[in-house]
């Protein structure tokens, strides 16, 4: 038939006690392009058959990327050809549905809302275990656990089986939580209603089921696994399975058939599960065959496995235990170095940003001489798409098949700050963001409406405003400036706070909770024309984020969930879902691939990145319920299994043509670790060189570094001298004729704020929901003292005693707070300060009334003129207070929430109380007669201490005549067209910024001295 065209496939009985197969594995060396070797192997086997049996050959792959590539060489021939059948080791799905296993109704998020439930639950019954909102991320870690149980063949009751005795008493008390999967778990999936099997027992189950089936029946035609390592024990059953068959055949990716004899048997004895061959010789070992007994599947391939770069990878991954054969083996692999790494390059860039440009770099020039095919393996999905925006420079767009993470497209964006909102008070920023959306508002016209009155919101309630949304009061504040918004605001702001008010409510339950999300999610998105207007949906985002958040409801009215957990759920499974990219056309020169996908594919040029240790090698996941050795007692794979199936795949992609190694030396975090396969190579490469700079590996960051210094230069562009510190000059007519006491400070330091504030008249933003600060504080105060004067203002001496004027302070202060102060908690933290600072104050107020001394104003508004050779300047001040001391003269107050400024800064900067004292003496005050100013104080209410510091000043040393001599003749220095507004003059510090930094681009011209450059 036609089982015997696979002539290689003799039957020979089994070395291995139990098992009996057909054949013995057959090997598709490390540097082989796997596709093409596959599909030429299968074409010569079926070479002497009739077309026609191709198409009854059954292929079990590895990825459907594999089985792209393979149909790519069987189609390439000359010649029309049949294809053979397809099928995916990766989704034993399938054979379960044929098999009639049942599965999961709601799929996976259907049985993660009921893990997170059990979860809950358990965390109500003994609130001591952890929170409530943990339950989501226990859950996750449930999950983790019951799949690698079942995907182990293991049932959860192997649980009751650890014997305590010997661990500590955190594993005590992990097992009590370890019951739901034990026992709870199984107690529901008992219900009628959840009669199903979970997902890796469904695919272990499909498993055997398929190998009872072809041991009772084998099939007359051929069947072929590739791809494969048999990671998991359902796909090593699946394999195992296909070995036995007359015609199947098993067909390893990048085994090496030179395994030395002291390595396999360390990765037999499992001594090393890291090693990249440690999964393919279990694999090979329990199919009953030796490391030299798998037999190559293309005639010829063997010179692959010779080549010199996987002789000397697999060398430098030899297991720790017998790395002493390098020493034995000096020489030769001191012959082979250089043949080995001669199309090596090695890239070490600073930052993650500057390994994607350096990495985009080689790429574009491999895709644009047009010398071939460019592929980048990484696990690092963030550096992938830095990658794919640095190749835009170009023009270029990767095909990279990952797609993009859900959470991250316009719909999964929209739909998380929805989500995150749910039982939570929105923020001005967040709302800000939400109407900011691209699909906030509608579309079109509508779409553009919304923009407008978004705007309007934003620019005259958000910014500067409390950080929590009160609707309410913000409802009220929006009407006091009716005048000023656009024409229908109050209609649109009304379907605003319709649609997402709601949100802020606790939810009873998740079901709740997704239907108020959804409910939100549409009306936002279709603005004024309603659900039908909805551009939510739309586009292919649109459908893949509809689908799951359809799937996310239903899975959450099935289970008892408290609405507490929607957010955190929402945000963990939803980054677990991908989305197609965007159509459009992908370079075919320019691929990104997974690791998985990397053993299938080939390119001239592959680039692999993301090389350093926590990235690639990922770091292995901490086990918060087992420890290593009850994991070993369940018979669980240790954790560094996981590695040696990542080191397969860098030693599959390692075999290419040409190759450069990429890592970043720093990340967010800080200083990276080199991969420990990088590290074995830089060991061995230098350990057989004469000298570690004259090595290989130094050859290597050569050519690496002129990739990095070519990326560097893309962006650095044309050399640029130092600029000089800014310092217009406007013409003297475009000058300020105006100017208040505040910006007198500001004109001696910072002569280029004022010119940004006071000719160009631009204004600092305040920040969307700006939280209270020292600027609040101080307005508040002055609120509060101007309430305090009036209110005593009449009082006589005999009633003005410390104690009255204190209860009067704090009455005015608890009135001022509860109206002006919407934070809470600042509200109590700052009426506890006032208390201390009532206490200070109130003594020494008494004092002042008792020597004849009254509140003759408050927050005087007055002006004065200078006269200056362009013409006269008028100087303005609000006086915090005036009083009229007994003998006729004036004393001017001015209240700080801070220490006052100190004597030395007054002399030089701080001339508030000066100007406002001369204005006082040319009469600029209304109601306040002219008269000479005898007394100038700061008053400062810190409430740390004793409560407050007086600041008063020295007229004997600073008169308030020759200090407005002096501002005459700054100003009028300032009324001359040569005098420029240079940039920070003299700061305070270097360090504090200035509002108006970024336009004077101070980072350009500074080098960081105290007076700013």
């Amino acid at each position: 038939g036609v089982g015997a065209a696979l002539q290689h496939l003799q039957h020979r009985p089994s070395r291995a006690a139990g098992v009996e197969v057909q054949a013995d594995p057959a090997p598709c060396p490390a540097a082989a392009d796997f596709a093409r070797d596959f599909a030429e192997g299968l074409r010569r086997r079926m070479a002497d058959r009739p077309p026609q049996d191709m198409a009854r050959v059954r292929l079990h792959l590895n990825a459907r990327r594999t089985g792209r590539a393979v149909l790519e060489v069987l189609e390439s021939g000359a010649d029309a050809a049949y294809l053979p059948r397809i099928s995916y080791v990766s989704a034993l799905e399938e054979e379960a549905a044929r098999a009639g296993l049942p599965g999961w109704a709601g799929g996976g998020l259907r049985r993660r809302f009921a893990l997170t439930a059990l979860t809950e639950a358990f965390l109500r019954a003994e609130p001591g275990f952890g929170a409530r909102s943990d339950a989501p991320a226990l859950a996750a870690s449930l999950q983790t656990l019951l799949d690698e149980l079942q995907g182990a063949g293991l049932s959860a009751d192997r649980l009751r089986t650890l014997d305590l005795g010997e661990h500590a008493a955190h594993w005590e008390k992990a097992s009590r939580f370890l019951a739901i999967v034990a026992d709870h778990w199984p107690e529901h999936l008992a219900q009628e209603e959840h009669r199903a099997l979970d997902p890796e027992a469904r695919r272990l189950a499909a498993a055997q089921a398929q190998a009872e089936a072809w041991a009772a029946a084998p099939p007359a035609d051929p069947v072929i696994a590739a791809g494969s390592t048999g990671s998991t024990p359902a796909t090593a059953l699946l394999l195992e399975a296909i070995a036995r068959l007359p015609g199947g055949a098993v067909v390893l990716p990048g085994w090496d058939p030179r395994l030395p004899r002291d390595v396999w048997e360390a990765l037999i004895s499992g001594a090393a599960p890291e090693h990249p061959h440690a999964r393919l010789a279990e694999l090979v070992h329990g199919l009953g065959a030796g490391p030299r007994d798998p037999r190559p599947w293309l005639e010829g391939a063997e010179a692959g496995a010779d080549a010199p770069r996987p002789r000397f990878l697999c060398e430098a991954l030899r297991p720790a235990p017998v790395t002493d054969a390098w020493v034995l083996r000096r020489a030769t692999l001191a012959k082979q170095a250089g043949p080995a790494a001669a199309r090596c390059a090695l890239i070490e860039a600073p930052t993650p940003r500057e390994e994607a440009a350096a990495v985009a770099a080689v790429l574009a020039a491999e895709a644009l001489d047009g010398s071939g095919r460019a592929a980048l393996v990484t696990p690092d999905r963030a550096l992938a798409r830095r990658v794919t925006a640095e190749l835009a420079r170009w023009d270029l767009t990767p095909d990279d098949s990952a797609g993009r993470p859900l959470g991250l497209t316009p719909p999964g964006v929209l739909l998380g700050l929805l989500a995150a909102r749910i039982g939570r008070p929105m923020t001005a920023a967040a709302l800000a963001a939400l109407l900011r959306h691209p699909l906030a508002g509608g579309g079109g016209e509508t779409r553009a409406a919304h923009a407008r009155q978004a705007r309007a919101l934003e620019r005259r309630a958000l910014r500067g405003g409390p950080a929590e949304i009160d609707w309410a009061r913000l409802r009220a504040g929006l009407a006091r400036q009716a005048a000023r918004l656009p024409e229908g605001f109050f209609e649109w702001f009304q379907r605003v706070e319709a649609a997402l008010a709601p949100l802020a409510r606790p939810a009873e339950t998740a079901a709740e909770a997704a239907e108020r999300h959804l409910a939100a999610s549409v009306a936002l998105s279709g603005g004024a024309d309603g659900p039908e207007g909805a551009t939510l949906w739309r586009d292919e985002d649109g459908e893949a984020a509809r689908r799951f958040a359809e799937a996310f409801a239903e899975a959450a009215a099935s289970a008892p969930l408290g609405g507490g957990a929607y957010a955190a759920l929402w945000s963990a499974l939803i980054g677990r879902e991908n989305a197609p990219e965007a159509a459009r056309a992908a370079d075919p020169r320019i691929r990104i691939l997974g690791t998985l996908e990397a053993r299938a594919e080939s390119a001239d040029l592959v680039v692999l990145a993301g090389l350093s240790e926590g990235v690639w090698p990922p770091a292995p996941e901490p086990d918060p319920w087992l420890s290593r050795n009850m994991r070993r007692d369940l018979g669980l794979a240790p954790a560094e299994a996981r590695i040696g199936l990542s080191a397969h795949d860098f030693l599959q992609a390692a075999c290419a043509r040409r190759v450069v190694f990429a890592r970043a030396l720093r990340d967010e975090g800080g200083p990276t670790t080199l991969s420990r396969w990088l590290a074995r190579l830089k060991t061995l490469l230098e350990g057989v060189a004469e000298r570690p700079e004259t090595s290989e590996w130094a050859a290597m960051r050569r050519r690496g570094e002129a990739w990095l210094r070519a990326a560097q230069t893309l962006d650095q562009g044309r050399p640029q001298t130092r600029a000089e510190r800014p310092s217009p000059r406007p013409p003297v007519e475009a000058r300020p004729r105006k100017l208040p006491a505040t910006a007198v400070e500001e004109l001696i330091r910072d002569p280029y704020a004022v010119y940004a504030r006071r000719v160009l008249r631009l204004r600092r933003l305040d920040p969307l929901g700006r939280p209270p600060d020292a600027r609040d504080r101080g307005i508040l105060l002055h609120r509060i003292m101007e309430r305090f004067a009036e209110a005593t203002r009449d009082w006589p001496a005999e009633r003005a005693t410390a104690a009255a004027l204190r209860d009067a302070l704090m009455a005015q202060a608890e009135a001022a707070l509860a109206e002006d102060a919407p934070w809470a908690a600042e509200r109590r933290l700052w009426l506890r300060r006032l208390e201390r600072a009532s206490a200070w104050f109130a003594p020494e107020e008494a004092g002042r009334r008792a020597r004849g001394q009254m509140p003759l104003r408050v927050e005087a508004e007055g002006a004065r003129d200078l006269a200056l050779p362009a013409g006269p300047m008028s100087l303005t001040a609000r006086a915090d207070r005036i009083d009229r001391r007994a003998d006729g003269t004036l004393a001017v107050y001015d209240y700080k929430t801070g220490a006052p400024p100190s004597a030395a800064e007054v002399a030089a900067f701080a001339k508030q109380l000066h100007v406002a004292a001369a204005i006082a003496e040319g009469g600029g005050f209304a109601d306040v007669s002219a008269a000479p100013a005898a007394h100038l104080e700061y008053i400062g209410l810190t409430g740390s201490g004793p409560g407050g510091k007086a600041q008063a000043l020295d007229l004997g040393k600073m008169p308030v005549g020759e200090t407005w001599e002096g501002l005459g003749r700054l100003l009028g220095a300032y009324d001359q067209a040569s005098t420029p507004y240079a940039a920070r003059l003299r700061p305070k510090r270097v360090r504090d910024g200035g509002d108006y930094d970024h336009l004077s681009r101070f980072g350009e011209w500074s080098d960081g001295r105290e007076d700013g450059g």
